[in-house]
């Protein structure tokens, strides 16, 4: 969709807070930048998890700027979670296993988005689109807004994830891709916090530029699926309810959740296993 040139803001606390904020045009990112338009390798400085630009007023962005909370040194656990303790002690597990995981959640949520240019549309969210979340986002986080960009899309994934859970009648009892456990979940978003003050998205997690382009691919999508693991299911009203117990290892269970998304449907088809009572 072309952009009309008239930038439409989330919400009235970011126009009270940005009385200055006046749409631009952003530059062609070089070859060989990553799909933010940085340099590949570059490093950044020290985003709250966010939602879809939408939602702003009555989500996490909108509560942060109203109360004039500096963006930058907002905690990343603003969203209480409901779910039981993990399988594994969450104690132990190492920072390439956590690596993994978040490398997981933010390429299927990036690949997840609808709007301006719609990926798979699992989720209605356009953040990770030139005149959509990334123009805001660098207006507003000049040094970090790649990492605002993909907490946002995760976010919005994590939502979408909830809302399907909420129709179990064990919910809780659920293991999806965006709901590990809480113990897991926790140590996730300790790891993004660290992360992000540290590199850029693709810098810090390299695996994710082979999903995290400046052009969407599809095929390219799947074929990465694939190569994580396999894995059976039963097609449920709540999703693709993955064969056998899950894995005890972090990795190996990503693996087979993300296996669990092919073939690729319409709608996000929420792979999950259920955790034994």
């Amino acid at each position: 969709m072309p952009h009309s040139g008239a930038q439409r803001f989330p919400c009235e606390s970011v126009k009270r807070l940005t009385p200055q904020y006046q749409p631009r045009s952003i530059a062609p990112a070089p070859a060989d930048a990553d799909a933010f338009g940085a340099p590949l390798g570059a490093e950044r400085g020290p985003i709250h998890r966010n939602v879809h630009l939408s939602d702003m007023c009555g989500g996490a962005l909108g509560r942060l700027l109203q109360n004039s909370v500096p963006a930058t040194e907002a905690s990343v656990g603003l969203f209480e979670q409901n779910a039981v303790e993990p399988r594994s002690s969450p104690a132990v597990l190492p920072t390439t296993a956590l690596d993994a995981a978040l490398t997981a959640q933010l390429a299927v949520a990036w690949a997840g988005e609808s709007g301006e240019a719609p990926r798979l549309g699992w989720w209605r969210s356009d953040l990770a689109s030139e005149f959509g979340g990334e123009d805001l986002f660098q207006r507003l986080l000049p040094q970090t807004w790649r990492w605002a960009v993909l907490q946002a899309v995760r976010e919005a994934a994590r939502r979408r994830d909830a809302e399907l859970r909420s129709a179990s009648a064990s919910a809780n009892e659920l293991i999806t891709l965006f709901h590990l456990g809480f113990a897991i979940d926790e140590r996730l978003d300790e790891r993004l916090a660290t992360l992000k003050t540290t590199a850029s998205p693709i810098a810090a997690l390299p695996d994710l530029a082979h999903v995290v382009a400046p052009t969407w691919q599809r095929a390219q999508f799947a074929d990465w699926l694939a190569g994580q693991s396999t894995a059976d299911y039963r097609p449920t009203a709540g999703g693709r309810r993955l064969v056998g117990e899950a894995p005890l290892g972090l990795e190996a269970t990503i693996a087979k959740l993300l296996a669990g998304l092919l073939p690729l449907g319409e709608a996000y088809s929420m792979p999950h296993f259920v955790r034994e009572r």
